[in-house]
């Protein structure tokens, strides 16, 4: 009668240790397959918004929605984010009514208007990894440069509480126009997190409500563009940037983003300039 030869323990030892060679290699390929496929999901979320935007100005005489409309309603202020505007375009789209107060304030957090958790669709990004408040809340902010801002409950008509929204067929390079994208978490002095995505705003706060846009392009391309603040509280932002405005790089130093044209792409850090973000045809002295 034939005995099967049992393994000796360096045949084990040598197999073990194959196995434990190729799980190395392996391993870090499925997390990188694992990181395009959230990569190629985000890119897919920019590119629907955009598509939506130009859907929307499409039906409001070519001009975007405000980055962020506060208005008087019965019952108080009203705060209206652009993406509830555009939400309605959206195909995955999450319904909520943007007339009942506080929409904007819950659809942010990712709830309904009583509060209950609902999913947000395309409006979530996997690569925002969020916090305990905007652990399911929306990823992506605008560039407030094309959008504008009307707070017609605070400063009534003074000219720094309303700028107007550009128009899209007066814009400039609209293949180069970031409108909006994957964008970095407000905080607050102290380090504590805020539910909305930053908004591209104009640096109005740090060089005067009645500054140029020359002078406005100068604290872009000196304290916005050569910074990277992801994971960077708001107390540590340098050079006086108030909420680490900037786009969230959390694509191995790339953001996704939409742009004029209704088009999307991955930008990498450093590839951002000025002319992405002014509409303006020209700034004398920078592009």
């Amino acid at each position: 009668m034939k005995h099967s030869r049992a393994f000796t323990l360096i045949e084990l030892l040598v197999v073990i240790a194959i196995i434990a060679i190729l799980a190395a290699i392996l391993f870090p390929v499925f997390a990188q397959a694992k990181e395009a496929a959230k990569k190629t999901q985000c890119l897919s979320n920019v590119k629907q918004i955009g598509l939506g935007l130009q859907m929307y100005i499409g039906d409001s005489d070519d001009v975007y929605p405000a980055a962020a409309y506060a208005r008087v309603q019965p019952g108080g202020v009203n705060w209206i984010p652009w993406y509830l505007m555009v939400n309605p375009y959206l195909k995955t789209r999450s319904d909520i009514d943007m007339n009942i107060m506080g929409a904007g304030d819950f659809f942010q957090r990712g709830q309904d208007v009583n509060g209950k958790t609902i999913s947000i669709g395309i409006w979530r990004s996997p690569g925002d990894n969020g916090g305990s408040v905007r652990a399911k809340g929306v990823s992506y902010g605008a560039n407030a440069m094309v959008m504008g801002q009307q707070f017609q409950a605070w400063g009534g008509t003074q000219a720094w509480a309303n700028v107007p929204s550009i128009s899209g067929s007066t814009a400039a390079r609209p293949s180069e126009l970031i409108i909006g994208g994957l964008t970095n978490r407000f905080h607050w002095t102290g380090g504590t997190e805020e539910e909305v995505p930053v908004e591209w705003v104009r640096p109005q706060d740090q060089v005067g409500w009645t500054s140029t846009d020359a002078q406005q392009a100068d604290w872009y391309a000196t304290k916005w563009l050569p910074f990277d603040f992801k994971g960077v509280k708001n107390d540590a932002c340098p050079n006086g940037n108030w909420g680490c405005k900037s786009p969230l790089y959390a694509w191995q130093k790339g953001a996704t983003m939409f742009f004029g044209d209704g088009s999307a792409k991955v930008m990498k850090f450093g590839s951002v300039k000025l002319t992405n973000i002014f509409p303006q045809q020209s700034i004398t002295g920078y592009f």
